[in-house]
Order: structure tokens, then sequence, then C-alpha cells
């Protein structure tokens, strides 16, 4: 799989690249999610399967809600969309210039080095300035434009949709079998790039070095992934810091809540 920046890519010479694509944010990589990713990588046209997504959360960079943080980090995000099928994945670096780009206008920015064969988004699909542009909007806009659009309908779970936001406020009640079913895959914490401090008996790290939406102040019970095996454990989670009183041979990757 191949990962560029927007700015990178946007500089290569050459014809438009034929892609099916799809765009967001893909903050979890949920269920619903995952049947985007599907229409994108079972095209009729031959066209290299993509992604369009951005290296921070839009919410995070604006200010425009609370934000928890991330479900997923930037490279668990990139390794699932490589798991999933995905070839390209096209990085951009979210900005307020970014942000006052109408919906048309920042398809038109795509449309200078992608060739979009087919267009793959959510029902609840927004985007540009104010999210000014959504799903329904699209269709006309792609009119006759030789770009074939799909809408993915409403994924459900108990009877209510799937989405980024259910999934982190499961993740803040401990609730880890539903955030399971809704991700088809475990919670997990990355802990690359993150200081993990040893002490006698155990380890932390500052709860202020991760990026990820954590559940709420007290124990749970967790995996610990090294390079070379999984062990069971109880992970706290302070005010200030994650802590953990095992040792381990190998550097930790991931925490696993389950």
């Amino acid at each position: 799989m191949r990962v560029v920046n927007w700015r990178e890519f946007s500089e290569e010479r050459g014809p438009p690249l034929a892609v099916a694509l799809t765009i967001g944010t893909f903050d979890s990589l949920h269920v619903g999610h995952q049947r985007l990713i599907r229409g994108v990588v079972d095209n009729s046209y031959g066209a290299v399967a993509a992604v369009c997504t951005f290296t921070q959360n839009p919410a995070e960079v604006l200010g425009s809600r609370p934000f928890a943080g991330s479900i997923l980090s930037l490279s668990q995000k990139i390794d699932k969309l490589e798991g999933l099928g995905i070839t390209l994945v096209v990085l951009i670096d979210f900005s307020t210039d970014i942000s006052k780009l109408t919906g048309k206008s920042f398809l038109d920015l795509l449309a200078s080095r992608l060739d979009i064969k087919k267009l793959v988004v959510g029902y609840n699909f927004h985007m540009g300035q104010g999210r000014d542009t959504n799903a329904r909007e699209l269709v006309g806009i792609l009119t006759g434009s030789g770009t074939e659009l799909e809408i993915i309908p409403a994924t459900l779970y108990r009877q209510e949709a799937v989405s980024s936001s259910r999934i982190r406020e499961s993740i803040l009640r401990g609730h880890f079998v539903d955030v399971k079913n809704m991700l088809k895959d475990d919670f997990r914490l990355d802990l690359r790039g993150v200081s993990i401090r040893r002490r006698e008996g155990g380890s932390w790290v500052r709860r202020s070095e991760i990026g990820q939406i954590l559940p709420r102040i007290g124990e749970y019970r967790v995996r610990f992934l090294t390079e070379d095996r999984e062990v069971s454990g109880i992970l706290t989670v302070e005010e200030r810091q994650l802590s953990w009183q095992k040792e381990f041979a190998g550097t930790e990757i991931e925490i696993r809540f389950f």
C-alpha cells in the first residue's frame, strides 16, 4: 500500500490516477466505514482502491465541538486500511485553509490529481466549509461528471446506527463488548512513540502523551502486546497517568481492552 501526503502527491507529474475513492476522517473504521471500504475495493473499473483522509481529526483542529480523543491512532488507521484492501492512502494535513473550502472546491482539488471513477460515501456524509455539502448534494455535483456515486445506508447495532461518537461513549463507559461489535476488533491503545517509564514492579505513561480516547478513571482488564507476546493484566487509568504492575522482557506496543 502506498501512503502519500497530499502536498507531495499534488506536485507529481503525469495524468490523474484512476481511483475508486472514499473520503472521510475514519476515526474508528467501524463496521459502517468498512462497508464504504468494500465499495471502493470491489469496484468494476479496475481502478486503484483509494482513501482520502486526514492526519488529524478536523474537530480537534477547529475546536468546533468537544473532542475526547481519537479512537484509532494514525498508524493504526493506516494499518487497518491496508488490511481492508486499500492500496492508496492520501493524507491531508487538515488546516484552517482546507476548512474554508466548499465541498465542491475540495472535490475539484482532488480531481486535479485523481480521476475519480467511483466515489463511495455514507448516508450522513458532509464535507466543506460549514459542512456545506452532504451526500444528496453530491448527486447534483457529480451528475454528468463520469463519476459513479454510491451512498451507503446506516449500519445498525442494537437497532441504532453505528457511529464514531457512539463508540467513543461506549469506550468512556467501559462497554468494550459493544465497542468490539461495532469495530469488529478490540479497542487498542497505541503505545508506539509514547515514552513508557519504568519503576519497581511496573510501568506508567503520562496521560497527556496519549492522543486516543480513554475510558473513565478506574481499573480495567486488558492485554498487553509486545513484539512477541500477549499478556493479561490490569491497567489503572488515573487523572494524569496510566499505570500497570507488570514488567515485560520486550516493549509494550499496544494495550487491548476487552
